[in-house]
């Protein structure tokens, strides 16, 4: 303490004890000057750092947003263009028929045959090799009514022999379907056509043949407007009618 009073006079060493407190407080003072500005730098490099990546994730995310939209209008005219190019025709089943000897009428129905029958006839190693519908062509006026257990449905081994009773299913196409204004019951299925115009009717085996293929065959029906025929006739079955052309399908 002597030498901290070395330079007061003895006779006032109460002012030098005060002097001696400011000198304290200003280095106090100094060292909270020092912390406030190292503390200001921690914060300022902080909320930097915060901004910084806030921007980067904002710049990430308006890039995916970018790529996102990139890509939708890459895609718009491909679309654009397949609809517009490709139209593709949908079949739809509607039903069974059994195929019947020659002189029979054949059955038709929403389900003929059951999976039991289907295994019983893979059992007996039946075979469809062809399938014949006739007529292939039948012409018809607006509102009237087709069945089609008024065909002839016809199904052959490799052999040629007639099957009977052979199970093939009944397809029409899905955008014409309304406008046939179909009736399916237990023991028939028919057509009374609303509009004018030409509906394919397929049958397709449910048996396949030996080589592993589904055969079938296609008819035809001719509607013509309510200035048409009265009655339904039977066309002459043309090239492009598929009365002795079956149907040959990848199973």
């Amino acid at each position: 303490m002597a030498g901290i009073y070395q330079h007061c006079c003895e006779n006032c060493k109460v002012p030098c004890r005060a002097s001696l407190q400011l000198r304290s407080d200003a280095r106090y003072s100094r060292r909270m000057r020092r912390n406030r500005s190292y503390v200001r730098g921690v914060t300022g490099v902080g909320t930097h750092a915060r901004h910084v990546g806030d921007e980067v994730r904002r710049v990430r995310a308006n890039r995916w947003i970018i790529s996102g939209i990139a890509a939708a209008a890459a895609l718009l005219p491909v679309l654009a263009s397949t609809q517009a190019a490709d139209f593709q025709i949908v079949w739809i089943s509607v039903g069974e028929v059994a195929s019947a000897p020659v002189g029979r009428t054949a059955r038709a129905g929403r389900q003929l045959f059951m999976a039991p029958d289907l295994v019983q006839f893979s059992l007996n190693k039946v075979t469809v090799a062809r399938v014949e519908v006739e007529p292939a062509v039948v012409s018809l006026r607006v509102g009237q009514q087709f069945c089609l257990t008024s065909l002839h449905v016809l199904a052959s081994a490799d052999d040629h022999k007639e099957i009977d009773n052979a199970p093939l299913s009944v397809s029409v196409r899905q955008d014409q379907r309304e406008r046939m204004s179909m009736k399916r019951a237990k023991a028939d299925i028919c057509f009374v056509p609303t509009s004018a115009g030409e509906y394919p009717v397929r049958f397709n085996s449910l048996l396949p043949a030996r080589d592993g293929t589904i055969r079938g065959a296609q008819i035809f029906l001719r509607v013509q407007g309510e200035n048409g025929d009265h009655e339904p006739t039977v066309t002459t079955p043309t090239v492009s009618a598929l009365r002795h052309r079956p149907i040959h399908s990848d199973s």
